[in-house]
């Protein structure tokens, strides 16, 4: 093969890796957090409603904002709830997973948030590893956080 082909063949390569990495970032990281933030919204708005247990079990439209298709609400007060995606459920009763809180939480941001979650049979504590938003937070158990604590920045 000459050169000018080996070029073509690369080139073709180099656009086909190019569109599969856009993909991912689209289909794994992008559309996932779109659908988070859509079904918190309808949960606020009154139209995604919790069961008994506090569970929501999410419509197919936005079963992907979560690991396991579900919503964990948490009630603190008559203005103020978390609901929890997880992105990594774990074992038992470990997670990783984004909440979303009603009003802008800059407090739950320094530290612990205690959130019902069906699993545990209660409430478990979760640590707050970075804030996303005002209203939103990634989290993860206590015990796990060690392993999935990153560098401060």
């Amino acid at each position: 093969m000459n050169r000018a082909t080996w070029i073509v063949i690369w080139l073709l390569i180099g656009m086909g890796g190019s569109g599969l990495l856009s993909w991912s970032v689209h289909h794994y990281l992008l559309q996932p957090a779109k659908a988070r933030e859509e079904a918190f919204e309808a949960f606020k708005s009154g139209s995604l409603l919790p069961g008994s247990d506090g569970v929501v079990v999410l419509p197919a439209r936005w079963e992907m904002a979560s690991a396991d298709g579900k919503g964990y609400i948490t009630r603190t007060s008559a203005q103020t709830a978390w609901m929890l995606f997880l992105t990594e459920p774990g074992r038992g009763t470990t997670l990783h997973g984004t909440l979303f809180c009603t009003v802008p939480a800059k407090t739950g941001a320094r530290g612990m948030v205690e959130i019902d979650y069906p699993k545990a049979g209660s409430k478990v504590e979760v640590k707050v590893l970075r804030v996303l938003s005002p209203w939103s937070f990634e989290v993860v158990n206590e015990k796990d956080a060690p392993k999935l604590l990153r560098a401060p920045a």
